[in-house]
């Protein structure tokens, strides 16, 4: 089973466990054997930081998922589903559609440090009235596809075996 990597989850990766070296070898064999897909946006992302973590997804390349047009009919289909979700004026969660949309495609998991918004949880009624605050679970939830955060994924997968 895939999982679709969200940036927020290699950021804290690289903050909480920067020198551990083993869990960055496991994770890389997963990156390598295409476990971890990590969409062309999430790259994209991670090279306007200032630190090293893209050298650690350009060393396992074959986990990055290009955008090609299944991917972007995907997309499309999110963003236009969910107005408001995505600010194309802003640099900020440009590649959340992504992550999703890999996910979707190859039948997989989003690993996202994100947290629902709970009040569209309780109230789904209200999700037409919604023009802010849809956060990834959120939107996974309404599309029926499975999400994780970066403990539960580590916990599901058994990491350190």
């Amino acid at each position: 089973m895939p999982y679709s990597f969200d940036t927020d989850v290699f950021i804290e990766l690289k903050r909480s466990s920067s020198d551990n070296d083993r869990l960055w070898e496991i994770l890389g064999r997963r990156m390598d054997s295409r476990d971890i897909l990590v969409s062309r946006e999430v790259v994209v992302e991670i090279q306007r930081g200032t630190d090293t973590l893209i050298d650690r997804i350009r060393t396992h390349p074959r986990c990055i998922v290009e955008t090609d047009n299944t991917i972007q009919k995907y997309v499309t289909k999110l963003v236009n589903k969910y107005l408001g979700w995505v600010n194309p004026a802003s640099t900020r969660n440009l590649a959340d559609p992504y992550v999703i949309a890999v996910a979707g495609v190859h039948h997989g998991y989003v690993v996202t440090l994100e947290r629902a918004n709970q009040f569209l949880l309780e109230h789904p009624e209200q999700w037409a009235n919604q023009t802010t605050g849809l956060k990834i679970p959120n939107i996974c939830e309404m599309e029926h596809i499975p999400h994780l955060n970066s403990v539960d994924y580590l916990i599901a997968t058994g990491t350190f075996t």
